[in-house]
């Protein structure tokens, strides 16, 4: 990656201290009428708050800034006031590049990722950029929180965190609930994964449910808690086999099993209780990102075809031992994947062609 450095922002006080009339501004300038400002606007400035006095409310006050978090507008009129100020990054700060593809920032509600170059001026023009987003948005940096990483390239590192007034971070850093490290994950970097599990079972009263109620909580709620992971790092199998062990546990509450894992995890018309396995669901997610490949286009796509693919054909394509852990992931499950995709070349152009799968058909370009 040469000379480069993230910085992983953290923001004060984010949903109190939004600015309502830049939101408006920003409305007005996307193209919003006036009607549907003044219903954003009533949204955002008619509720009132009160406070509990001795267990009753005491009086009513509205606000005069911010927005409420929890609110279902929240995401998008943060994103729209903070990531249309940041737009400004694409022009004045050198991107990481991948193809046509220029990526200068990642943003997701208040969780954001800034990259730039490794040089002073890059720096300043960074620290001058989130100065600008302060004032127009009131939405403003703890410089005490926030944390810069570098690439190896990087050897004035300790002059450019102090121009930026930000402290040097260390790899695994937690992105969207996910951690982030300079190499592929392994079995350590899953731990938040198995605590959230156990804490998850904990907070439930196992001697009032039943067994078919233990099942079903392992199948809507700890398998949906796993697919997050499992959708972005394939899991070592030891992690697969101590969560496989967890749900065991609780299936059984504590009591001998008597019940082979293997035997529950069949399907129901062949004796089982219909559980899935982790490994199953390992597989099945490696070849969802195949058919994501071929399928879709985002910048996470586009990507990874700059980087791996270079224009080739999904099934003319390898992995080598120098290349990252998703895409041998993707590599690995590719036969699996093709088994059950089948390409037609269209007839509209000669360069794109339909992927059949389950009766559904999706048109895009050479995979």
């Amino acid at each position: 990656m040469g000379n480069r450095l993230c910085l992983k922002v953290d923001l004060q006080e984010v949903f109190d201290n939004v600015n309502r009339e830049f939101i408006y501004y920003i409305m007005h300038r996307m193209g919003f009428s006036s009607k549907w400002i003044s219903w954003i606007k009533a949204c955002i400035e008619s509720p009132s708050f009160s406070i509990m006095l001795n267990g009753s409310p005491s009086g009513f006050f509205s606000s005069s800034r911010g927005i409420r978090q929890g609110d279902p507008l929240c995401p998008y009129l943060f994103v729209m006031e903070f990531g249309m100020h940041l737009s400004t990054l694409s022009g004045n700060l050198k991107a990481l590049r991948r193809g046509e593809d220029n990526v200068t920032h990642l943003l997701f509600a208040d969780d954001m990722l800034v990259f730039c170059r490794g040089h002073q001026n890059s720096v300043r023009t960074l620290n001058t950029l989130l100065e600008d987003v302060h004032l127009n948005t009131g939405l403003q940096i703890n410089r005490s929180k926030s944390r810069l990483f570098f690439s190896k390239g990087c050897t004035n590192k300790d002059s450019l965190a102090n121009s930026l007034g930000v402290s040097i971070g260390t790899m695994p850093l937690k992105y969207l609930g996910l951690p982030l490290t300079s190499v592929y994950p392994k079995a350590k970097h899953f731990v938040p994964l198995l605590d959230t599990t156990r804490r998850k079972i904990d907070g439930w009263s196992l001697n009032l449910l039943s067994f078919p109620g233990r099942l079903e909580l392992i199948k809507s709620v700890l398998h949906n808690l796993l697919s997050y992971w499992v959708f972005s790092f394939r899991l070592p199998c030891s992690v697969i086999k101590e969560l496989e062990s967890i749900y065991a546990k609780f299936l059984w509450n504590g009591r001998m099993h008597v019940w082979k894992w293997s035997d529950i995890c069949m399907p129901k018309r062949e004796g089982g209780a219909g559980l899935r396995r982790i490994s199953d669901i390992v597989q099945a997610a490696g070849v969802s990102l195949v058919w994501r490949l071929c399928s879709t286009k985002t910048i996470w796509i586009s990507w990874m075809h700059a980087q791996y693919i270079k224009g080739k054909h999904i099934t003319e394509v390898d992995a080598s031992l120098i290349d990252s852990g998703t895409w041998k992931w993707i590599v690995s499950s590719k036969e699996r994947a093709l088994r059950c995709m089948k390409p037609v070349p269209d007839t509209q152009t000669q360069s794109s062609e339909i992927w059949y799968w389950s009766c559904i058909q999706f048109s895009l370009g050479k995979c």
